[in-house]
């Protein structure tokens, strides 16, 4: 199965490239991690919740490596693209 894991998942960059990904056919499952999920989720997605704490990471981080996740695309979209 092809996977993508995509962080800052609750974006409008991410949500478009998720789009893109499930709908083109490129992945077939999407792991999301953002701050808060959305209520859009996609039958083939997996949302993870994270506030980027040293911590939440962790978890995470070994919640994944109990699955057997092998992700052969991974986004990272969080972050500020300006500030006013």
């Amino acid at each position: 199965m092809t996977r993508a894991i995509i962080v800052g998942a609750n974006s409008g960059i991410a949500w478009t490239i998720i789009e893109q990904l499930l709908n083109g056919g490129v992945v077939e499952h999407v792991t999301a991690i953002s701050r808060s999920s959305n209520s859009d989720l996609q039958s083939r997605m997996q949302w993870i919740r994270c506030n980027y704490s040293e911590a939440s990471i962790k978890t995470v981080c070994a919640n994944l490596a109990s699955d057997t996740n092998e992700f052969s695309h991974v986004f990272i979209s969080n972050g500020v693209l300006h500030a006013e």
